[in-house]
Formats: structure tokens, C-alpha cells, sequence
């Protein structure tokens, strides 16, 4: 029920975007979070996860982790907030 009293109040078709309106509206310095996420995502599309030679991380690859934690944990503030049960799992970045 929870879901769909977030989806009605953010004029969202689905939940997932839901929570990211909810995010940038609720949440302080929410828009910059979901920016960097997505920059940080074309970041690793140019340069890679690994550096070839060592199979280490890319910088972007960190960044990319850095976001997308700060991401997860606004996702559950938001969760938490409108009484959702918190996601289980796998994280569900697309």
C-alpha cells in the first residue's frame, strides 16, 4: 500500500521511480546524489570497471561504488519513511 501512495504522490508510474523524485524532493543534496550516480555510470562505460593491465578498479569504478552506496542509503531513508519494507537482495541498479 505504501508503494502506491508514493507513486500517487510523485505522479510516478513505477516505484522505482518513484523513490528517485522522492529522493531529489526529500532528501538534502538528493538531486546531487542521483547526478553523480549517473555521471559516475557514463564514467565507467567510457574507462571500464578494471585496469587491464592490473585488474585493479578504475577511479570511475570507485566512484561508481561511492554513489551508488550514498544512493542505497537514501533509497532506505525514503523506504523507511513512507513505511515500505527495505529492499532485499542484490542491489537493483539499472
Amino acid at each position: 500500500m505504501a508503494s502506491k501512495e508514493l507513486k500517487a504522490a510523485y505522479n510516478a508510474s513505477n516505484t522505482r521511480q518513484a523513490i528517485a523524485r522522492a529522493i531529489r524532493a526529500e532528501i538534502e543534496d538528493g538531486e546531487e546524489i542521483l547526478d553523480a550516480e549517473s555521471q559516475a555510470t557514463g564514467r565507467v562505460a567510457r574507462e571500464g570497471l578494471f585496469v587491464p593491465r592490473t585488474g585493479e578498479p578504475t577511479l570511475a569504478a570507485c566512484q561508481l561504488s561511492n554513489a551508488r552506496n550514498r544512493r542505497d542509503e537514501s533509497e532506505a531513508i525514503i523506504r523507511e519513511r513512507w513505511g515500505m519494507p527495505p529492499a532485499v537482495g542484490q542491489s537493483n541498479h539499472r
